[in-house]
């Protein structure tokens, strides 16, 4: 359909709005005599209520006759019906016999002047190609996790943000942006990290999500274990278990569930390695439900572990757009990570961002990783 001011065309037929009365037909004193008129006319019937009506004075209805609908609101009702000037309700149909939608693609949006035409059983619309909206993929956990920002959020994790979260448009949440709650800088380190990941498809985690990082480790003197072995690798250890009083993993997701609330944190499937080779390096693993736990070295730089069996899902984007995270301030001793390294060491971050590895009786810094939902 090609529009104009005062008429439009379809195919090779003018279509004419506005000026001077004919045998009670709109047209203008330059209309080829061989053109059809469209009447204009306003429908404000709510979007649900089936029976939309019009009016255009002194209209009557024929086959053949055209009409102009600016219609106040979109349509979702189903099958609806159009009743101009109380002529009787006829359903509206599109490419013939094929029911409107009930969304504005294929229906029509609010505002909109709608062009029918009666073809003595249906108001057909003509004209109208259903229309595809562009999807916006700002919207998506992929660009956000594309984008540093480094904003602070608030100090507290509210409803509406909830709710960007659980519908996985993320809005005005990025990367490196941060809550300050209880002293600490809740910082966001990705998006939808563990979407659709698991052991088996049947346990892949379905739940849109915000992983976090704090800017500072949570115990600064954190013991891997009480003397230096690493048997039973990450899940041996009495910082997971808590044996041989380690509160430190305690007292970590305390300080998480106090700032976000424990109904807020994310429990996924994760892989944790639970043996050591013969040279103290992880060498198998299996699947746990998991809510709080160090980060291992792929999250923070990337690239293929050096050995065992892991998870390995790849960079947290903070660290691959922000490396300068990486290293903590306030902390002389660093902060563990998850791997072992040796029969009597795990690794560990320094205080100036580099790998290293502590005896597991060192104290070092618990800098955890969750994901709130």
């Amino acid at each position: 359909m090609t529009e104009y001011a005062d008429h439009f065309k379809i195919g090779n037929t003018l279509y004419y709005f506005n000026a001077q009365q004919v045998n009670g037909h709109t047209v203008e004193s330059n209309v080829p005599a061989n053109a059809m008129f469209a009447r204009y006319g306003t429908s404000s019937t709510a979007a649900s209520t089936t029976a939309k009506t019009a009016s255009i004075s002194g209209f009557s209805i024929s086959q053949g006759a055209l009409v102009a609908i600016k219609f106040s609101y979109s349509n979702t009702a189903s099958n609806p019906t159009l009743n101009v000037n109380s002529t009787g309700a006829k359903y509206i149909k599109r490419y013939g016999t094929t029911a409107v939608g009930t969304d504005e693609a294929t229906s029509w949006k609010p505002g909109e002047v709608v062009i029918l035409i009666y073809d003595g059983t249906y108001w057909q619309i003509v004209g109208r190609d259903e229309q595809v909206e562009e999807e916006d993929y700002t919207d998506t956990a992929g660009y956000h996790n594309s984008v540093y920002r480094g904003n602070y959020i608030g100090a507290s994790y509210t409803s509406t943000q909830k709710t960007a979260v659980s519908t996985g448009t993320f809005e005005d949440m990025f990367i490196g942006d941060y809550w300050t709650i209880n002293g600490v800088n809740w910082r966001i380190a990705a998006f939808d990290y563990w979407m659709a990941k698991g052991s088996v498809a049947t346990s892949y985690c379905s739940t849109h999500h915000v992983v976090i990082v704090p800017d500072t480790a949570l115990v600064t003197n954190a013991k891997m274990n009480k003397t230096d072995i690493t048997t039973g690798a990450y899940v041996g250890s009495d910082f997971y278990k808590g044996t041989n009083n380690n509160t430190a993993r305690a007292t970590c997701i305390t300080a998480i569930e106090n700032a976000f609330g424990s109904a807020s944190i994310l429990a996924h499937n994760t892989v944790l390695c639970n043996t050591i080779d013969e040279n103290g390096k992880d060498a198998s693993s299996s699947v746990y439900t998991s809510k709080v736990e160090l980060m291992n070295s792929s999250m923070l730089g990337g690239g293929t572990l050096e050995h065992g069996a892991t998870e390995n899902l790849g960079q947290l984007p903070l660290f691959f757009l922000a490396p300068q995270h990486i290293a903590i301030a306030g902390n002389a001793n660093g902060y563990w990570l998850r791997n072992s390294f040796s029969l009597t060491d795990f690794e560990a971050i320094t205080t100036g961002g580099f790998i290293t590895s502590y005896e597991a009786s060192y104290q070092g810094g618990a800098r955890p990783v969750f994901a709130i939902k």
